[in-house]
């Protein structure tokens, strides 16, 4: 993906640019609870994570 590509990816999403801050660095630095991670979308992939989380419960 090139930069201008990813720039207007950015641009055009409907998340605010602090969240997906935020959670870039909560998928970089494992910070705070699995569950606070899996809410927060900090996860690689959280569609994966709910149903293990579930299963796990």
């Amino acid at each position: 993906m090139s930069l201008a590509d990813r720039f207007v990816d950015l641009a055009t999403r409907p998340v605010p640019l602090r969240a997906l801050f935020f959670r870039r660095l909560l998928r970089r630095f494992p910070i705070g609870s699995w569950e606070m991670r899996l809410r927060s979308g900090a996860v690689p992939r959280p569609h994966y994570a709910w149903c293990l989380n579930y299963a796990a419960r």
